[in-house]
C-alpha cells in the first residue's frame, strides 16, 4: 500500500475512534462518571493517531503530494490540538464535567477528521 493509500486508510480510523471516543466520553457523562484511566489511554491513543495521520500528510506534502483545498491542513491542524486544548482548559482534572468535555471535543475532533478527509480530493 502506498503512502497515499495509507494515509486515506488511516483517516477512516482516526473519523471511526475519534466518534467511539466522543460516545465513550458522553456516556460516562451521562452516567456521572469521571475520566478514568481506561478513557486517559484511549485519548492517548487516538492524539497519537492523529500525529501518524498527520505525519503522514507532512511526508505526502513534501513529496509534492498537496491536497487541492488548502482548509484540508486547516482542519488536520485543529483536530489534532483539540484534545490536548481540552486538557489545558480542564487544567487535567478527571470529573464528570470533563467526561462531558472530552467527549464532545472528541466528536468535533470526527467531524474535523470526515472534513478534512473529504477536503482532500
Amino acid at each position: 500500500m502506498s503512502i497515499i493509500g495509507i494515509h486515506g486508510w488511516l483517516s477512516d480510523v482516526v473519523v471511526l475512534y475519534a466518534a467511539l471516543m466522543g460516545l465513550w466520553g458522553l456516556l460516562n457523562f451521562a452516567q456521572r462518571q469521571g475520566i478514568s484511566e481506561g478513557y486517559w489511554w484511549g485519548l492517548v491513543i487516538g492524539e497519537l493517531l492523529i500525529l501518524t495521520q498527520g505525519s503522514l500528510g507532512g511526508l505526502l506534502w513534501f513529496q509534492g503530494h498537496q491536497p487541492e483545498q488548502g482548509i484540508h491542513l486547516f482542519y488536520g491542524v485543529v483536530a489534532a490540538v483539540g484534545i490536548p486544548a481540552v486538557y489545558v482548559g480542564t487544567r487535567g482534572r478527571e470529573g464528570r464535567r470533563e467526561s462531558l468535555a472530552y467527549g464532545v471535543a472528541a466528536l468535533v475532533v470526527a467531524l474535523l477528521a470526515w472534513l478534512a478527509a473529504a477536503s482532500a480530493a
